[in-house]
């Protein structure tokens, strides 16, 4: 069982970004796509959370949680994708544009 989210201040809330993912993440996977999901590194504890959570409860074939900074997010960026959802800031976001072109 998934717990619940409720609060802003407790170990089971969603920050920002990282909680804008899990959209399209489940209308990816819905409908038969595999999906990589890099969390923010800013908020380690949601990172943490969604990494734990999704592995124990949904398919690991399907969906793949890969943590890290910008290092790894840049690795990440190197790979031939099919479609690539982001949020983030202007400066990453030039570099995620640059890279899906």
């Amino acid at each position: 069982m998934i717990p619940q989210i409720t609060s802003c201040r407790n170990e089971y809330s969603l920050c920002g970004s990282d909680a804008l993912s899990l959209d399209p993440l489940i209308g990816a996977v819905s409908v038969g796509n595999f999906v990589v999901l890099k969390p923010s590194e800013l908020v380690a504890e949601c990172s943490a959370f969604l990494a734990k959570t999704i592995t124990l409860h949904l398919d690991s074939k399907a969906i793949k949680v890969i943590e890290g900074g910008v290092e790894v997010a840049e690795k990440l960026l190197q790979q031939k994708w099919d479609k690539i959802f982001f949020t983030g800031n202007a400066r990453m976001a030039r570099s995620v544009m640059c890279a899906a072109s």
